[in-house]
């Protein structure tokens, strides 16, 4: 993930090339942001998120 810590937006980068989806988590499990993911990079837009520290979950579309 870069910039860490995200102003506006941030990316994820993965090793491999995959669809599925992003999912940004607080630190109780639930889930503030979903984002598709295709290939092997996703933009993330941080505008709509409060503060804090948030978990980051990269789903395959298989699960």
């Amino acid at each position: 993930l870069v910039p860490n810590p995200a102003d506006d937006v941030f990316i994820l980068t993965i090793d491999r090339a995959l669809t599925g989806e992003v999912r940004v988590m607080d630190l109780a499990g639930r889930v503030a942001l979903t984002v598709p993911l295709a290939v092997d990079r996703a933009r993330i837009p941080t505008a709509g998120l409060n503060a804090g520290t948030y978990l980051v979950e990269v789903v395959d579309r298989n699960g």
